[in-house]
Formats: C-alpha cells, structure tokens, sequence
C-alpha cells in the first residue's frame, strides 16, 4: 500500500510536470481554461534529522524522503463568484524508522463575492496528518483539523468594519489522544480607521467557545479585547501590531481560569530591493496538551533575514526563541513545579531559481529545548535539501 502511495506520487508530480506543456500557457503560468487556472506542482525532499523522536537522551537519527504534489486552482463561479481551492499530499518516508513514514494531506476551498457595499468570503482549510499537533508535545500522532470561517467586510470613507465566524474542529486519531477531541467556535468583530493612505487604526473583540468532546478536559469561554495599528507604519515597515487581553473562563471550578495580556505583531522592513527582514511576535494562551494543565501561555518572537544575492539566488538567515509558562504545578521525577520551557532556533538556508518553475533549497536548523523539568530538554539538528516545480 505504501508502494502504491508513493507510485502515485510521483505519477501526479510527473503529469503536473508534462501535461501542461500541451496547453496554451507558458511554465510557471498555469494551466488556462477560460477565467479558470490550474497551478499543478510537485516537489522532492530529502532531510537529515539529529533527533526524530526529540528525545532527552538517546537520541534517535534519520534520513527523511518526503514526496509532494499538489495543485492549485483558481477562476469565476457564476460571473461574479471568486473561487479559489487546491489540494495536496505529501508521503514522508524515514530510511531507519519505517513506522513513522505516513502520508499528510492538506485542501483548502474559498469563495467571496463583492456584493454593493460588502465583501462576503466563505473559506475552509483542512489538514488530516500523522505529525506532532503542537509545539509542547514530541510524540508524532495522526489528526485532522478543519477550520471554516465566514467573513463580511466593508470600507466607507476612513472607516471600515469586518464580522467573521469561524468553526474549527480538532480530531485525534491515534489511540489515547481522544480526550484532546473539541470544537472551537470564535466570533471576531473587528473596527478600523484610516488615518493615513495606507494606515489604519484598530479596535478587535473576539469570544470563543472551546467545547470538548469527553469529559477529561474542561470546556471554556474566552474573551479578548486588542487594539492596534496595521498598514505601512514607517517609509520602509509595513505589518500589524495589536495589544490587549484575554481571559478564559473554564466551566470545571478545579480548573484554573486564564487572565493575561495579549501582544502580537507582523512586521517587515525593506530595508533595500534586496535586504528585508521580517518580525513576528506574539504572547498568547493556548490549550494545553501537557498532562495536569488546562492551558499555557506561549512567547515568542521569531526573526528572518533575507538577502537577494543575484535575481535567481537568495539567501536567508532565522532565529527563534519562545518561553511557554504553565499556570499550575505539576510532578515529574518527584518534583512538584510549574513547568517552564524556553526554546530557541537558528537556522541558514539559501534558494536557486534555475527556472521561473523550479527552484531549489538547502538549510540547517538547530533546535533547543531546556525546561525546569529536565525529561523535556532536547536538541535537534536538520539539514534539508529540496527541488520544487510549479507550472
């Protein structure tokens, strides 16, 4: 079975790839057909990995094959309905740990209309996978999640408004994780004013129902309030910036309710047409699938430098760090603390475009974990190696 999941792979990579020479568009454009357009694409990966179990100790190496391919679409539905999709799958395949080789698939769906004074977009996002589900576990496990979302947004003069719901379900697969089965159910109402050309102002609330399908976890109410700024905010720096707080209420009284400031920004800054750097930072509860907490909250702040050296070669440097706080003490080994986890990353990595619709990669990462718990520590090495095609 996994012979043929790969077989036929590397069949779709190998028609996205030959097909589309015989229509009517040039590599990289797509595949044309009226107001539609078809984007197939399809790639190879091959990384080491220093740790694949991210263990504290005895650490556990391997060489990773990864096959992807995909497409995505774009055109017009009924005359006046935007429509955009696509679909793809990627078989990871480990040389050593035979049982850890699963294939992950990914599709995503959105329709918008612009109505007279309202946009309205309707959009799904779903992803069945065997991989970690957070960034707090090591153990590789298979879940599916999907996200739906409605949003209604309009602009008039300086003023502009957006009203969206969004259903996202989280499904586990693997036996023992069941009790991580639930429902987010989020309204998020968002004001803005226009205070220059391409600056805004912004009031945001959101409230959302996190309701879980067994009885393990607590279910919850959250509330937030932010307020912040986005658009272009200096000569060279565009993003988003908002602050404010957001509290959890947990229906279950031996749960601990959440009360904390939340910060979070996107930024890039073009420092020249070929030197940028990007900023994202965010501090934020999450829910927790640490054995003993209800949540936790994460901080973090990750950089990324890019620099175009020629117009087909680019360059990139990165660094990570995050500290995840938990609110409730826990024993491990013995020993009774709140769990405290600061990880850290670098990494280098450099892109080829030998075509408009092939590239290729190559990177190395470092990963660290240290806690207050020691049996959480881990180190991680990855170096990767990747050719991509897009027609």
């Amino acid at each position: 079975m996994k012979r043929r999941i790969i077989a036929v792979s590397v069949l779709v990579l190998f028609l996205s790839l030959m097909i589309p020479q015989c229509a009517f568009s040039q590599p990289g454009e797509g595949v044309k057909w009226g107001n539609w357009k078809l984007h197939p694409f399809g790639g190879v990966q091959e990384q080491f990995d220093s740790n694949i179990f991210l263990d504290s100790t005895g650490e556990k190496k391997d060489w990773i094959t990864s096959l992807s391919a995909g497409f995505d679409a774009e055109g017009i539905l009924a005359g006046d309905i935007n429509i955009t999709g696509g679909y793809s799958l990627t078989y990871n395949l480990f040389a050593n740990y035979s049982k850890q080789s699963a294939l992950n698939q990914y599709g995503n769906l959105a329709l918008q209309r612009e109505f007279k004074d309202v946009t309205v977009k309707v959009n799904d996002v779903f992803q069945y996978v065997y991989d970690r589900p957070d960034t707090e576990t090591t153990q590789r496990v298979l879940w599916d999640k999907n996200d739906l979302g409605v949003i209604a947004s309009s602009e008039y003069n300086r003023f502009g408004w957006s009203l969206e719901y969004r259903d996202i379900m989280y499904n586990y697969e693997t036996d023992g994780w069941q009790s991580e089965n639930r429902w987010d159910n989020n309204v998020n109402a968002i004001a803005t004013y226009r205070i220059f050309t391409k600056t805004y102002l912004l009031a945001e609330l959101n409230y959302g129902n996190i309701n879980y399908c067994s009885d393990t976890n607590s279910d919850a109410n959250l509330y937030q309030g932010l307020i912040g700024v986005k658009g272009k905010l200096t000569a060279k720096l565009t993003g988003t910036v908002k602050a404010g707080w957001q509290y959890r209420d947990y229906t279950r009284s031996t749960q601990k309710d959440c009360d904390s400031p939340v910060t979070m920004a996107g930024l890039l800054e073009q420092f020249t047409d070929r030197d940028t750097l990007s900023i994202d930072w965010i501090r934020s509860p999450y829910e927790s699938l640490y054995t003993g907490t209800n949540y936790y909250v994460d901080n973090s702040i990750a950089l990324k430098y890019k620099h175009k050296f020629t117009e087909k070669l680019t360059g990139n440097l990165k660094g990570l760090y995050r500290l995840s706080q938990y609110p409730t003490e826990t024993v491990v080994g013995g020993a009774w603390k709140k769990r405290l986890d600061n990880t850290w990353s670098v990494g280098a990595g450099a892109e080829y475009a030998v075509q408009k619709w092939l590239t290729c990669k190559a990177g190395y990462d470092f990963i660290q974990r240290k806690s207050n718990f020691g049996t959480f520590d881990y180190n991680d090495n990855l170096a990767t190696i990747s050719v991509n095609a897009r027609y």
